[in-house]
């Protein structure tokens, strides 16, 4: 199988790394990267993709993986792709980019690619199936914490059983499970804890839950977990938008429970993620767009087709709005 990664940020370049790992003495499998200009600059000069791990503020390993083990391009159209070998791509770009991340792999797309989208929030899989066709995506979603410390090397906060693992499913379950697992076995095979999800919806607005509420308050309050769970206001701002976007799934038909979002608070608020900062908090310090509107924008809007009040979360997006200008 050709695995390509496309988007060498926080969390490609993560499973970047965990791939590069897992083929620099099994030859089996291609991996390619889809990076940046700076990205392609660092690989260039470091020769290695780098990847450290951390937990509680303190670094527990340094690994790095040379630039012979994958093949690093900036485009998806200057692969040297195999229209009979089967192509996963996991696309890990910021969700404003899916659709000319999409129109680029188009250019060489076949009935042998499959596209994983580990990208926040529910709408991207509807966006690659506008430009590739339908089928062409698999829903997926991953509890990664990790950061981009420079280009070409990525932080790993902090690691309890299965949490850095794909979850992944058909979002047209007639389809069957037969592709999922056939994937699944080899994202296995890499040592990448790959979950096959029979309702990948219902799993994306479980985490939706959460990335809506701490993903924009960290960026308003230019905080770290830690921080955020310190301060009351924002822990009341974010119960109250978890509980917000559980009554738009549960009134859109998606089965979450309603203890979702205490759940999620009880595995937030330790001290292990104290030091986490959210994807969006590291776009914030590296001066890149948000994804607002992608997240709790979603959230607002659904929620206004349904009659559902959220006033938590537009405060919050209003807020976000004001400081960002």
């Amino acid at each position: 199988m050709h695995i390509i990664v496309y988007g060498i940020g926080s969390v490609g370049g993560f499973y970047s790394c965990l791939l590069a790992k897992a083929l620099e003495n099994n030859k089996e499998h291609k991996l390619s990267l889809i990076a940046r200009p700076r990205v392609i600059n660092a690989l260039n000069t470091n020769k290695a993709i780098k990847y450290r791990k951390e937990t509680n503020g303190e670094v527990s390993s340094i690994e790095k993986f040379p630039t012979d083990i994958f093949n690093y391009v900036e485009k998806y159209s200057e692969l040297e792709i195999n229209p009979e070998e089967e192509k996963v791509v996991l696309l890990c770009v910021k969700s404003k980019d899916t659709v000319s991340a999409c129109e680029d792999i188009k250019t060489k797309f076949d009935e042998n690619t499959t596209v994983l989208s580990v990208q926040n929030g529910v709408s991207n899989e509807a966006k690659v199936e506008s430009i590739l066709g339908k089928g062409s995506v698999l829903g997926c979603l991953t509890n990664v914490a990790a950061e981009t410390v420079e280009a070409g090397v990525y932080l790993q906060i902090y690691n309890p059983v299965n949490l850095y693992r794909l979850q992944f499913g058909e979002i047209h379950t007639e389809r069957g499970m037969e592709r999922v697992n056939r994937i699944g076995e080899v994202l296995d095979s890499c040592n990448i804890t790959a979950k096959r999800s029979e309702n990948i919806v219902q799993d994306q607005w479980a985490k939706l839950v959460w990335n809506s509420a701490f993903n924009p308050i960290s960026a308003l309050y230019k905080a770290t977990l830690g921080k955020l769970a310190k301060n009351p206001q924002a822990t009341r701002e974010a119960l109250g938008i978890m509980a917000e976007t559980t009554a738009v799934a549960r009134a859109k038909g998606i089965n979450i429970s309603e203890q979702t979002p205490e759940k999620h608070w009880e595995l937030t608020n330790r001290p292990e993620w104290a030091s986490f900062k959210t994807s969006m908090l590291q776009d914030l310090e590296a001066g890149k767009e948000l994804e607002t509107d992608e997240l709790l924008g979603y959230v607002i809007s659904e929620a206004e087709k349904l009659n559902i009040e959220t006033p938590f979360a537009k405060k919050v997006f209003d807020e976000l709005a004001v400081n960002m200008v």
